[in-house]
Parts: structure tokens; sequence; C-alpha cells
């Protein structure tokens, strides 16, 4: 196994670059949303939508034991642009 200390905040960077190889599954957390295919983000929201748009196959697994009222908690700020020149969010 290779390992390598690195804050999870420059993950994402680096997946989305290729650096650290090819994504090829991602498990994403939400809860079971108001019925339907609504499916809201839970607490673990970090960087989903990079994995997401990174692996090859995503799962999602449904956390019912997150609460209804987190529905609208999240920001979800995306393609803001490439380093150095990051538009800042408005």
């Amino acid at each position: 196994m290779q390992y390598i200390d690195l804050h999870l905040s420059h993950v994402a960077q680096l997946v989305e670059y290729g650096f650290l190889g090819k994504l090829d599954l991602a498990i994403i957390e939400g809860d079971g949303g108001a019925g339907g295919w609504a499916v809201i983000p839970s607490t673990s929201l970090g960087n989903n939508q990079t994995w997401i748009e990174c692996a090859d196959k995503v799962i999602l697994e449904v956390n019912s034991t997150q609460p209804m009222a987190i529905e609208g908690l999240h920001d979800v700020y995306y393609g803001l642009g490439l380093p150095p020149f990051r538009d800042p969010i408005r």
C-alpha cells in the first residue's frame, strides 16, 4: 500500500489533475431526501463534486440517521478556475 500524509483540502485538486492516479470508485453519503430520487448531501459533503466527476463508478450511501433539517445547509462552490487564477467566491 502506498501512503502519503496529505491534508484533505489538497486531495481533490491532486485527483482532478491525475497526480494520484485514476479514481475507480467513490462512495458518496447523503440522507434519504424527501422521497423519490432527491438526495441531500449529509455532513460529509467535502470534496464530493470532485469524486463524482472523476470516479468511474459512484456508490450512494443513504444515511438515514442524518436529520432532514440539513437540507439547504451546504453551499457548493466548484469550477472557479485553475490555480493560480481561481476566481474569488462572491
